[in-house]
């Protein structure tokens, strides 16, 4: 049994007449009073009277088979529809990491709604996970894409697309000396008690703002956060100062002042990390949209 079998069946039942069914069809009568019987013999079962040489009536049988093969038509169309919008890259779900940062700036957000758009097919499931999480996570496929803080390389087999980029800013104890400046100079962050992200440490970002400008000073990171969010709680706890982008400003954490660093143009990057031999549609799609989004840098007056 094909499926031409049943959409035949199905025409036929809805005009109850051949020349009206066949041409609908674009078929010749012969041909769709052939297909007929070959259902017929297939199922063991008369599903036509044929009233005249052309009008025609449901047996009992054919009332009975009529729901499903219609049922099952719909079905074949909209398995067709869904292999079609799969091949092009407009239905599936796609898995999403990203960082804390990807959400206070908006970025997280303008990508889904932005590809939600033009893709209502498409759903996404968000996975919060620092940044070599996710690069583990999508190496291993449980993640098919994440927003990241970009590193200086990648491991084999990933691509990192840089998206955005946005200042430093420190997060400072309410009641620190210098929480009482505008903004606080790099030189005088030199023996301060620091807090360093994993990333941060990693990538030596304290001793990058600091030592230019006070080359003799000492980068007393007294603790290592695992998340953001982790170096402003300690920050707030009176433990030492963190270094955040602005779009964490946003965040409202009570006892902490968020300064400027004066004098440096020192940026947090996002990046957007994939599997470099991903040929999924979806995601070459995906891509394509993110790189020709724009997206606004955070600044702070």
């Amino acid at each position: 049994m094909e499926q031409r079998h049943l959409r035949y069946f199905v025409c036929l039942a809805e005009d109850l007449h051949f020349g009206r069914a066949a041409d609908r069809l674009n078929v010749s009568v012969a041909t769709l009073s052939q297909q007929l019987r070959a259902l017929e013999g297939e199922l063991g079962a008369r599903l036509l009277n044929r009233k005249t040489k052309s009008a025609i009536s449901l047996t009992q049988a054919g009332s009975n088979f009529l729901p499903e093969a219609r049922a099952a038509v719909l079905q074949f169309d909209r398995a067709a529809l869904i292999g079609r919008k799969a091949g092009r890259g407009e239905v599936g779900t796609i898995m999403l990491g990203y960082v804390m940062a990807a959400v206070t700036s908006g970025i997280l957000q303008k990508i889904t709604r932005t590809f939600g758009a033009s893709r209502p097919d498409v759903f996404f499931q968000l996975q919060r996970l620092e940044t070599y999480a996710q690069m583990e996570a999508v190496a291993q496929g449980r993640l098919d894409a994440g927003i990241t803080r970009t590193l200086k390389r990648y491991p084999s087999g990933l691509t990192g697309i840089r998206i955005h980029s946005e200042p430093y800013i420190l997060a400072i104890p309410e009641g620190h000396r210098l929480a009482r400046l505008k903004s606080v100079p790099p030189a005088e962050l030199a023996g301060e008690p620091l807090l360093a992200a994993i990333l941060q440490k990693e990538t030596r970002l304290w001793e990058d703002l600091i030592l230019p400008c006070a080359p003799d000073a000492s980068v007393n990171i007294v603790a290592r956060a695992q998340d953001m969010l982790s170096v402003l709680a300690l920050a707030a706890s009176g433990l030492g100062i963190g270094a955040v982008t602005t779009s964490h400003e946003r965040i409202a954490v009570p006892g902490i002042a968020y300064r400027r660093i004066a004098g440096t143009g020192s940026q947090s990057e996002t990046t957007i990390i994939v599997r470099s031999n991903d040929t999924n549609p979806l995601m070459r799609a995906f891509l394509t949209m993110v790189r020709g989004l724009k997206f606004d840098v955070v600044s702070r007056a």
